[in-house]
């Protein structure tokens, strides 16, 4: 069991001058990791060294001191990966991804194989939009990086709110650069099918083989941390959360708030409402565009249409399934050892 994943509870306990270097810290330090770098363990460390500081009542400077971009250089230069584990850790984001390519190519190579289409093998995968859109994107990603670590110590007004803000506009922007780039690109970069689809594989085997590897190694240690474990966790703060904000909403309101345990059994219940009706809801739509697909479209297209749709939305529902299915365990867990929702044992 980790007890030491949420930093960002332990976080809420810091006050004045410590709590505004952990939020300037914090948006720091995740601006200079590279995929891979444990985030948790880092930041584990600084919550421990402010909460120790605030307690002592020492000086910020004495413990970080005078270049606080400094200190969080080389606190994330002791625990960064190997460059090795970062380029896989990089791919890896792009693994899922090439196994669709390969699967939707491969279903385009039947496809014109059955139509009688002169060479399948070497007709050319009008890639350019997808690679233009992929190099936006982490163009994007990147420029937003340097230039949070240009402002974060260089001007007060560039808090966690801005960051936050900053984000959601550069999401949206990415949203833009993936689904609505011209079809001309596409000419850009004709690769012919079968260099496509070896690439494909390739980056899918090669991540897959380091990511099973990695995972034997990680479960040999006694910190083992599985993504189940993260979404049961992620469940337990934003209930914390949750049950935070309403307090402060029935103070102002000048109303005693509810018990925790009463008022986490009235929120299961409502989730538990809306994660059925949310289940039922997904299927009938999908089900919805995989039927009018059919009524509007050739009975190929259709479904290949219909493949596409389900490589993306089966793993959706899987991964809202996990929710779920973790909202729940959290409830028989806190029913079994009488507690609440705030006590550490908990924690995964």
């Amino acid at each position: 069991m980790i007890n030491d994943i949420n930093y960002d509870d332990y976080a809420q306990k810091l006050t004045n001058e410590y709590k505004s270097a952990y939020e300037k810290m914090a948006i720091y330090i995740e601006a200079i990791l590279f995929p891979g770098d444990n985030l948790s363990v880092i930041m584990n460390e600084v919550v421990d060294l402010l909460l120790s500081a605030q307690e002592d009542s020492r000086p910020l400077e004495d413990v970080i001191g005078s270049d606080m971009k400094l200190f969080c250089n080389q606190l994330v230069k002791s625990h960064t990966n190997t460059p090795l584990h970062r380029i896989f850790q990089f791919l890896n984001a792009y693994r899922i991804l090439s196994l669709i390519a390969f699967i939707l190519t491969t279903i385009g190579l039947i496809v014109d194989f059955f139509d009688g289409v002169y060479s399948p093998w070497t007709t050319h995968v009008e890639m350019g939009a997808f690679f233009c859109s992929m190099f936006i994107s982490l163009f994007i990603f990147i420029l937003f990086k340097l230039l949070t670590r240009k402002l974060i110590f260089k001007y007060s007004w560039y808090t966690k709110k801005v960051d936050n803000i900053i984000t959601v506009i550069l999401f949206f922007i990415i949203f833009i650069s993936i689904f609505f780039i011209p079809e001309q690109i596409d000419s850009l970069i004709p690769l012919p099918r079968w260099l496509f689809l070896f690439l494909t594989l390739s980056i899918y085997t090669i991540c897959t083989l380091h990511k099973n590897q990695q995972k034997r190694i990680d479960q040999q240690e006694e910190n083992y941390f599985s993504f189940d474990d993260s979404v049961m966790n992620e469940n337990i703060m934003q209930m914390r959360k949750k049950y935070n904000k309403y307090c402060v909403k029935q103070k102002k309101k000048n109303l005693i708030p509810l018990d925790v345990q009463t008022w986490y059994e009235e929120r299961f219940q409502k989730d538990k409402r809306m994660d059925h009706y949310g289940s039922i809801c997904f299927i009938i739509m999908v089900l919805i565009i995989i039927i009018g697909t059919f009524i509007t479209s050739e009975t190929p297209d259709a479904m290949l249409f219909t493949s596409l749709l389900l490589i993306i939305e089966i793993p959706i529902y899987k991964l809202l399934d996990k929710g779920k299915i973790a909202r729940l365990k959290l409830y028989q867990m806190i029913h079994e050892k009488q507690i609440d929702i705030f006590d550490q044992s908990l924690n995964q």
